[in-house]
């Protein structure tokens, strides 16, 4: 389940598990160039209680996804993140299977070109594969990264790319947003 779907499941799945969303939705508040967090600032982006978030970055500290600063009072991801991530990657494996495409289009009569895998998640693009330009000025992104879906044009790819249901069902989620 998407972290858009979220919102509709918690209050209709009794299968949901509303504390693990939150924690996960802890884990989704970094951004590029953002290496550690407050629980203010965790507060300020999930609009949940300052205790509820206290007690959720406990636990994710206590389990390797969080690491605290206690001298100023912020968190950075740990190595847990990274070992959830890679796995992913690795079980996806898409490098191996698009390697040689990407850098094929790389190569093309456009030498600054990057090639670029993504996958939705929620209302953003999540970066799984680079092939970069071996130009000196490019677009350099990396796997991880996230951008939005509505204001990139991977994430416009990826839109027109969706089914019809799926891709509805984005909109829906970006209209409560606003």
């Amino acid at each position: 389940m998407h972290d858009m779907d979220a919102d509709q499941a918690e209050g209709k799945d009794r299968n949901f598990v509303t504390s693990l969303a939150r924690g996960l939705e802890i884990l989704r508040c970094y951004r590029d160039n953002e290496p550690s967090l407050t629980n203010s600032d965790f507060s300020d982006r999930t609009g949940l209680p300052k205790a509820t978030i206290s007690r959720l970055t406990y636990t994710l500290c206590e389990l390797g996804y969080l690491v605290a600063d206690e001298r100023v009072g912020t968190y950075r991801l740990g190595a847990g993140v990274l070992q959830l991530g890679f796995g992913v990657l690795a079980s996806m494996d898409i490098n191996d299977r698009a390697k040689q495409e990407m850098q094929a289009l790389r190569r093309g009569p456009n030498s600054y070109i990057t090639v670029a895998l993504g996958e939705q998640h929620g209302l953003d693009v999540v970066y799984l594969a680079t092939a970069n330009s071996s130009e000196g000025v490019s677009l350099s992104i990396r796997v991880g990264s996230r951008l939005p879906v509505f204001h990139s044009a991977i994430g416009r790819a990826i839109l027109v790319g969706m089914e019809d249901d799926h891709r509805e069902a984005v909109f829906e989620i970006a209209g409560r947003q606003d």
